[in-house]
């Protein structure tokens, strides 16, 4: 009887440690996520503002939207089919592909300007369009933090359950083997 409770014990705590460590990776994915669309704005902000002469800005751009491509890929396949993978192919993907299309648009603007109709008109589409991607960025990692604080009370209540067993375990072994 022993046994079969440590077994189930023992794969109960292994299944709440995965369960806790996969939320806690994708929030931290989806972290870095927030983090490379910032500074893919940031990144088209200087290119407009420097009237498209700064070349590091350009490329900080182009790295920064390849970053959060291959962590978008990274995070759906972490997600094929629950909550998250969903909302990640339903609104957080669709998002950011319009971000990036505006972003390549207005950098691909000849001689534009921080002054200039067009170049503000695109600049004001791919703003629109990061906040859209950031409101959803930020609903994803909320919830998966939200998810793996869970995950982690479950894991931190289940060892001192089993601490707890443990110890009265040791004890009643110490009273029949001790038995006056």
């Amino acid at each position: 009887h022993l046994g079969a409770v440590l077994l189930v014990f023992f794969v109960l705590l292994a299944a709440n440690y995965r369960m806790a460590a996969d939320s806690r990776i994708s929030a931290t994915l989806i972290g870095k996520a927030h983090i490379e669309l910032q500074v893919s704005m940031r990144a088209v902000t200087e290119f407009l503002m420097s009237e498209g002469s700064t070349f590091p800005a350009l490329k900080l751009a182009k790295d920064s939207a390849k970053n959060v491509d291959s962590l978008m890929e990274e995070l759906l396949l972490r997600h094929p089919s629950d909550e998250t993978g969903q909302a990640l192919r339903g609104k957080l993907k669709p998002a950011w592909q319009k971000m990036n299309e505006a972003s390549k648009v207005l950098l691909a603007i000849r001689g534009m300007s921080p002054t200039d109709g067009p170049s503000l008109a695109a600049y004001a589409r791919t703003v629109g369009f990061f906040d859209d991607v950031i409101r959803e960025t930020l609903a994803i990692e909320t919830t998966e933090t939200e998810m793996a604080a869970q995950a982690e009370r479950r894991l931190l209540l289940l060892s001192a359950g089993g601490a707890a067993s443990a110890l009265v375990a040791l004890l009643l072994i110490g009273l029949q083997i001790y038995r006056v």
